[in-house]
């Protein structure tokens, strides 16, 4: 039985070659019109950008747009306007760009495709390999590398293979940086734990380079705030775990994180307080005990009434 689509391009293949191109772009356009009332917001901004194009001989320009759109717009026949299609394909290069691949693949492809390059995959490393770079860099490292690590033993693999003649293949660090945002991110995506990141910069010369979010591992800031807790006997405030940190470097103990590295990397001093262990009851009660030392302290330094200045006659 012949179908609807045999007996179409049997009769498309019956047209004259000039014919048969007007034919094309008709095809196409009820494509789009059909994906337009569908709401698709890709279909409905090409269906713009190639009616535009058609009208003025194939040029496309941000001017040519707003003008044919305009004498349009007076037939009743409305365009999206250009702020909207340069906001949808973020720079009119791009929408230009989308324009042309209409010719050849569809609305949703062409929209797969720059959600890819926005989200900035990599396309040339499947995320096996990555993952199998960084392991054999791992293993030969001892521990999750910096990216300075990584790059020295990835030069170290490409010359390697250059001695042998064969034409290495291992992916740098932004191919990582690419693919899962930043090399924190990929150093977990690829096995490591949160632990593992901040071991890696316990190098000691990087001590002083390091931000302190990064500085101490969650055992070096359970020890710190358990060691302080025990000093006072309940767990601190702010305020006093910054003078118990004063008092312990003078006392000879090195390196004690500040209140930054727990408050930066759990959110708040509350929240470290928990992470660390200490109930809910238990992190209320020392604020009632603060606010009792701190109206002591405030009676404490209220002026005298006989020290009170009294007004001349």
């Amino acid at each position: 039985m012949t179908s609807a689509v045999d007996i179409l391009c049997v009769a498309f293949a019956a047209l004259p070659e000039a014919t048969q191109d007007e034919a094309l772009v008709r095809l196409r356009d009820i494509q789009l019109t059909r994906l337009a009332a569908a709401e698709d917001e890709t279909a409905v901004f090409l269906r713009g950008l190639r009616r535009v194009a058609e009208l003025n001989g194939g040029e496309l320009s941000p001017d040519l747009y707003k003008r044919t759109r305009a004498s349009l717009l007076v037939d009743g026949d409305e365009l999206p306007p250009l702020s909207a299609v340069i906001g949808h394909y973020t720079t009119w290069a791009m929408a230009k760009e989308a324009a042309g691949l209409s010719e050849l693949t569809t609305a949703d492809v062409i929209t797969m495709r720059f959600r890819r390059r926005m989200r900035g995959l990599n396309p040339h490393y499947a995320v096996d390999e990555l993952e199998v770079a960084l392991a054999r860099c791992a293993g030969e490292v001892g521990r999750a590398p910096l990216v300075s690590e990584y790059d020295a033993w990835r030069r170290k693999e490409l010359s390697l293979a250059a001695t042998r003649g064969e034409h290495g293949r291992v992916p740098g660090p932004e191919a990582f940086r690419r693919r899962f945002g930043s090399w924190g991110k990929a150093l977990l995506a690829c096995g490591h734990s949160v632990d593992d990141l901040y071991l890696r910069l316990e190098a000691p010369d990087r001590s002083a380079l390091r931000a302190k979010v990064w500085r101490y591992t969650d055992a070096s800031l359970a020890s710190a705030l358990k060691a302080c807790a025990r000093a006072l006997g309940r767990p601190p405030l702010v305020e006093e775990y910054g003078v118990w940190r004063r008092r312990a470097l003078k006392d000879g103990r090195r390196d004690i994180p500040t209140d930054s590295p727990f408050r930066r990397r759990f959110g708040s001093w509350e929240q470290a307080l928990k992470h660390f262990g200490f109930s809910d009851a238990e992190i209320a009660a020392r604020l009632v005990d603060g606010r009792a030392r701190s109206n002591a302290w405030l009676r404490e330094w209220q002026p005298r009434p006989e020290s009170v200045r009294q007004p001349s006659d």
